[in-house]
């Protein structure tokens, strides 16, 4: 099992000096920014867990899925006051001109319609095709700026923060010791060019101390594939054979639960399982003749928490760790102008997946008239899932929490509270005067407050990256 140390003391002199020894620039001031009276919730990402769980425990879990492809887990490691995090790249390529230009992702999460989203702090990013390093070759990195307000829009559009979405060049990518910088980022992509399917990369960031993770244990499960109503964009280029799976259930809809064996102390679950070979909603590189079309390139799937076998979370659909005791509810179940929140949650739907892993591609699959024989091995194939437990304790003594919402899908405007709703909230986002209105957390040692006369549920956000470390449900 890997450790991880907690180092205190270190003078932001002393980091400075080293910083600009190294090339690189030096850290953002340590102060508190202004936060708004609410902020959506964040998953726990793998910058916080890598160096506390094991390695084996996290080999192969997906971090990030976007219009770059996803995002895996290899293998992590602790150097002094850095952490460098090992990962695949499975891309995505782009047409430009007569060639291609290839896409991967970040090691954070972006906000999009209800999906739970996760910030990274700074890194520095080498990548590498097979043993030769192509680092150098970058040609632009699009990214989220970690949202420090609440969402300009609602959950109906793609992007809840379009304002936040940024475009940087090589030349504010300075390639240092590390690699190329890399800002605090809600998810992104990197573009280089060619066409490059699989790529790795090591992502170093500044050994993380804002969270203690501690790891319970993996719950081992399975799962079959997804049977249930989809609308035609829900079944990306699979439509046909969703339709005929249902043919062959008689229309009976399959959307199993798994029930939770959830371990004492346990506040955040992680699922880590194999994803699914074939693109199905990258419709503008389709070519079903050409084996490095986005069409066969892997993606995650949908989990999502639930309390029973009919209300479901919103989309958990990344190798983050999510909040386990506040959970809230899809976008299509509620009434806005916020999500709902969910009563407690004992049992998850495993992803999404209309084939599972390993399924050879067949031309059925998008133009109907599959054999009953084939249908019926897709209907009984399984896959495993791991499902891991953490307990997560927040190491910040000068954050105080900010109250959570998740903004809904209304078709109107996500700002839906009155003025004087608005005013009040923020009044109680003001820090109480030191030593009131606080509980401690015990067996730490540093005591870390839980304020009281904050509106629960509520984050507690890391002031320098934004990124959310820890909650009160």
């Amino acid at each position: 099992m890997s450790t991880f140390h907690l180092r205190v003391g270190t003078t932001v002199s002393l980091m400075i000096v080293l910083a600009v020894g190294l090339g690189l620039p030096p850290p953002a001031a340590a102060q508190a920014p202004a936060w708004p009276a609410w902020m959506e919730p964040q998953a726990l990402n793998i910058v916080d867990m890598a160096g506390q769980v094991p390695d084996e425990v996290l080999s192969g879990m997906t971090i990030a899925w976007d219009g770059g492809g996803i995002v895996r887990f290899v293998s992590s490691e602790v150097d002094g006051d850095w952490l460098r995090i090992h990962v695949r790249l499975d891309t995505r390529r782009l047409r430009s001109g007569s060639g291609w230009v290839t896409q991967f992702g970040l090691l954070g999460q972006r906000p999009v319609v209800d999906h739970v989203s996760s910030t990274v702090p700074e890194s520095w990013v080498r990548v590498y095709e097979g043993s030769r390093e192509v680092t150098s070759e970058v040609l632009h990195c699009t990214y989220v700026v970690p949202p420090r307000s609440s969402p300009s829009t609602d959950a109906s559009v793609w992007t809840r923060y379009p304002e936040n979405v940024r475009i940087i060049y090589p030349a504010d990518m300075p390639l240092g010791a590390h690699g190329r910088y890399i800002p605090a980022n809600t998810g992104g992509e990197v573009a280089l060019p060619g066409d490059r399917p699989v790529l790795t990369a090591t992502f170093t960031v500044r050994r993380p101390a804002a969270a203690r993770v501690t790891y319970l244990g993996t719950q081992d499960a399975s799962f079959q594939s997804f049977i249930g109503p989809c609308s035609d964009g829900d079944m990306g280029g699979f439509g046909a054979l969703v339709n005929q799976l249902r043919s062959l259930t008689g229309g009976a809809v399959r959307h199993p639960r798994i029930g939770l064996n959830i371990p004492a102390g346990a506040n955040y679950i992680a699922f880590n399982y194999r994803p699914m070979d074939y693109d199905i909603y990258t419709v503008a590189d389709y070519d079903v003749n050409d084996p490095n079309s986005n069409l066969f390139r892997p993606i995650a799937g949908t989990v999502r928490l639930a309390p029973d076998e009919g209300m479901l979370s919103q989309n958990l659909n990344h190798g983050g760790a999510f909040p386990l005791l506040a959970a809230w509810q899809d976008a299509d179940q509620s009434a806005g102008p916020y999500l709902s929140l969910l009563p407690p949650v004992d049992r998850i739907t495993p992803p999404e997946y209309f084939v599972l892993p390993g399924t050879p591609y067949n031309p059925c699959f998008r133009d109907g008239g599959c054999s009953t024989e084939l249908l019926q091995s897709i209907y009984d194939d399984s896959e495993p899932i791991h499902i891991v437990y953490l307990q997560v304790t927040p190491t910040i003594t000068d954050q105080r929490p900010i109250p959570l919402k998740a903004a809904d899908d209304p078709r109107s405007p996500v700002m839906g509270i009155t003025a004087t709703q608005e005013a009040a909230a923020a009044e109680a986002a003001v820090p109480a005067a030191a030593g009131r209105f606080r509980l401690y957390l015990p067996g730490l040692s540093r005591q870390v407050p839980l304020w009281t006369d904050v509106p629960r549920p509520a984050g507690i956000f890391e002031p320098i990256s934004g990124r959310m470390v820890g909650y009160l449900p």
